[in-house]
């Protein structure tokens, strides 16, 4: 049964302007307001299965909207899907007590929305109850209310502390999520499934991080913290800098999205598992440790990572998913050690300042568009263990149209007979056979048979950071093999020019 009706406060609300203007013995009333159904036209209610009543709908342009704890004696237990969506005249909402449900998006969009009293008898806040409610300063959860929805406060950005009932058993994906203003979780501490600790919500036995309140600028984590939580540090754009303690060992899908201001991520122990998008979108991180311990990187675990310039995979990772530094504007270097036999789509793609690739022997495939739309790498060597290139992998760019182009010059080394030179020859790329190349002699960088001064104006440069050497080069001006390129290779180097020693023999 439906029916339209506007409660008598809402006529006095109108006529006085605000609650405020309501004489003193009215507004006590109000929370409490039993009508009937002849009273009542601007609101859409009707009966439930149990006999209770259920307001759908709200129609009226009142700032104050005072829902009915009775419709025609009988009790109003919830409000409705989209009851007051998009709303943009109600500044405050006051619900009775009786009512245990507010349904999935029924306050969606009510920007002007500043204020809601609950009722000590509310169990349950659905999925984005109060989605987009940019303007709501002041709610209290209160006691007596059992479950949280998915996105329920998601984008309410004037929110700027939040209570936790000790009743609460569940918090949905995204409750919080871009509250921008948001820097205090406080949590009844008889809550059975979390706590805070300095505002930031954690398991009850601290060894998961939850949630960090989107408004916080520096948080510190705990000693026992084993896991970063899905979405915990989603959108904290205060934060620049962040310390894992060594407990910690699995970060979490989307744990660090969208947290454009995180330069420095400080991991004092080893990780085990990175997560779907873990880091997607933080495009100040200048660098990021992946130690050997690493077993697995989800996909788009780092995409958009604009400045990231050099990364190092560990030999003991097992898995590296599709789109792991996809789109990473800034990489320059990738050095790749992992145990894993493939490198997976759209790993490197659009990476457009990769100029060097390391990839060890035992990687056996690397699948579509691994290392596509990236115009600044020329050369690649591969292994003898590829035996699969996949569509576009190497050695291709899109122009405007997303068209398909070559890179200019590029290079493939690799063995004669082997998937290497039949993808180099299938796509007309060049294709070098690197056992008939000549052995480059160490020092040797313009490789004219003998250490000069242009090699070693070469390694000056590298040493001062005016025009680092990478790659083949790199390797060539590390004389002494130490993995680094320093003052003794440059002496090295002076001493075999001048016949002091002999660096070939």
């Amino acid at each position: 049964m439906n029916k339209r009706l506007l409660s008598a406060l809402c006529a006095f609300v109108m006529a006085f302007g605000s609650a405020a203007a309501l004489p003193e013995e009215f507004s006590q009333l109000s929370s409490t307001l039993t009508v009937s159904a002849e009273e009542l036209d601007d609101y859409d209610y009707r009966y439930l299965d149990d006999g209770t009543v259920e307001i759908y709908g709200c129609f009226g342009s009142a700032p104050v909207a005072t829902i009915p704890s009775q419709i025609d004696g009988k009790p109003v237990t919830s409000i409705g899907s989209y009851a007051f969506n998009e709303n943009k005249y109600v500044k405050k909402v006051i619900i009775p007590e009786g009512v245990t449900n507010i349904s999935e998006y029924a306050f969606k969009f009510c920007n002007n929305l500043e204020t809601v009293i609950l009722p000590d008898s509310l169990e349950t806040i659905a999925d984005n109850a109060f989605v987009c409610c940019d303007s709501m300063k002041d709610i209290v959860l209160p006691e007596g209310l059992v479950s949280i929805g998915e996105s329920a406060f998601e984008y309410c950005e004037s929110l700027t502390e939040i209570n936790i009932p000790s009743t609460v058993k569940s918090i949905g994906i995204d409750a919080f999520s871009g509250c921008s203003s948001l820097k205090s979780f406080n949590i009844d501490e008889d809550c059975t499934i979390c706590c805070s600790i300095d505002g930031v919500m954690y398991n009850k036995d601290v060894t998961k991080l939850y949630l960090c309140p989107v408004g916080k600028e520096s948080v510190t984590i705990p000693e026992t913290v084993n896991i970063i939580n899905v979405n915990a540090f989603k959108q904290c754009n205060s934060i620049k800098e962040l310390t894992l303690p060594e407990s910690v060992t699995d970060i979490y899908e989307a744990a660090f999205e969208d947290c454009k201001s995180l330069e420095t991520l400080n991991i004092k122990g080893t990780l085990k598992n990175i997560g779907n998008g873990a880091f997607r979108n933080c495009e100040s991180l200048k660098s990021i440790d992946l130690k050997e311990g690493l077993i697995s990187i989800d996909d788009d675990a780092f995409i958009g990572c604009d400045s990231l310039t050099y990364v190092e995979l560990p030999s003991t990772l097992e898995y590296s998913g599709a789109g792991i530094f996809c789109a990473c504007r800034g990489l320059k270097k990738v050095k790749i050690n992992m145990s894993v036999y493939y490198i997976n789509e759209s790993a490197f793609e659009a990476c457009t300042a990769l100029e060097s690739v390391e990839i060890p022997e035992g990687v056996t495939r690397l699948c579509w568009y691994a290392f596509c739309s990236c115009p600044s790498l020329k050369s690649i060597k591969l292994p003898r263990s590829i035996d699969n290139i996949g569509f576009r992998a190497l050695g291709f760019d899109t122009d405007e149209d997303a068209r398909f182009i070559d890179v200019e010059g590029f290079t493939i080394y690799g063995y004669k007979d082997t998937e290497a030179q039949y993808y180099a020859e299938e796509n007309g790329l060049n294709f070098v056979d690197i056992e008939n190349m000549p052995v480059r002699k160490k020092g040797d960088l313009n490789n004219n048979g003998k250490i000069d001064a242009s090699d070693l104006l070469q390694v000056k440069s590298h040493i001062k950071k005016v025009k680092p050497l990478e790659g083949d080069d790199f390797d060539c001006a590390d004389v002494d093999g130490n993995g680094a390129i320093n003052a003794a290779d440059l002496l090295k180097m002076k001493a075999h020019m001048k016949g002091v020693s002999d660096i070939w023999a």
